[in-house]
């Protein structure tokens, strides 16, 4: 399922206004958000949408034109569907679509402005990985706001996005799963007697914990982000953990031994490192 959607679609965009403007960028100019709706004093929804971040300029036509599409599906994913789009005007389409037909008389008595801003980073980068960083939050309603954060790795000799599954072989999954269990414990300090499922987490009595598809390749060690949702309810926030480089470099497929062994060599200048492991957002 499409991360931003599995957000999104529990907080309905509900408030009246009769009417909506075409997108307009906001009195703070261009670098300002796109706001659909009047705005000022009737509420409005304001977007700030990003752009792909600038890709080495070592990558061949195809495998720049394959990362950027890539990212921008994510980048700017519909709240609705799973139906992959790469433009943010179809994204911002979308939005002044479910704001016009839910904006109608009658729908809400509090009307409120909603916000919604994604962005896109390089949180690491040398010669043979990259890692992008995809971030969407605001507030569409409902009881409370949203933030996620979704990882991409590529490799950059082939131009192709990093899995967990390639990175991992099956044979050493299980090994995996406990070196995972065993940040998440300490990111969110529960005591090694204590399962999980105990805790308030969405884990099975005595089975292994869930691990996203959704991690990145940092100097630090392997960052693995868990949104809202995925494994807890949303008041515990989002859980960040980091595998250091060292616990896992001796598991990984013969196919990503270059990717990991790599991370010695120098980073692109200004590319940031790993953040320490965190538990509520």
């Amino acid at each position: 399922m499409n991360l931003f959607r599995a957000t999104l679609s529990i907080v309905p965009l509900a408030f009246a206004l009769g009417g909506c403007s075409l997108f307009a960028p906001s009195p703070g100019g261009p670098a300002g958000p796109t706001e659909i709706g009047a705005c000022n004093p009737l509420p409005c929804i304001r977007a700030s949408i990003g752009e792909v971040p600038a890709l080495p300029t070592t990558l061949s036509p195809e495998f720049r034109a394959s990362i950027d599409t890539q990212v921008k599906q994510v980048l700017y994913a519909p709240v609705d569907s799973d139906q992959p789009q790469v433009t943010s005007e179809l994204l911002l389409t979308e939005l002044k679509a479910r704001y016009d037909e839910m904006t109608q008389p009658g729908v809400t008595d509090a009307p409120v402005d909603f916000e919604i801003s994604r962005d896109a980073t390089v949180l690491f980068e040398n010669a043979d990985v990259i890692t992008i960083d995809v971030t969407s939050e605001g507030f569409l309603g409902g009881a409370h706001g949203f933030r996620e954060r979704t990882l991409l790795v590529f490799d950059l000799k082939s131009g192709k996005r990093v899995t967990l599954a390639e990175l991992v072989p099956a044979s050493s999954h299980g090994i995996f799963e406990k070196l995972v269990e065993a940040q998440f414990r300490r990111a969110r300090e529960i005591p090694a007697g204590e399962s999980l499922s105990d805790a308030g987490y969405f884990v099975k009595p005595g089975g292994a914990i869930p691990i996203p598809d959704n991690f990145g390749i940092t100097p630090g060690g392997l960052l693995i982000q868990y949104n809202p949702y995925e494994v807890a309810p949303y008041a515990f926030g989002p859980t960040e953990i980091v595998v250091p480089l060292e616990a896992f470099q001796g598991i990984v497929s013969d196919s990503s031994k270059g990717l990991i062994s790599s991370l010695s060599a120098p980073a692109r200048s200004g590319s940031p490192v790993a953040p320490e492991p965190s538990g509520r957002g």
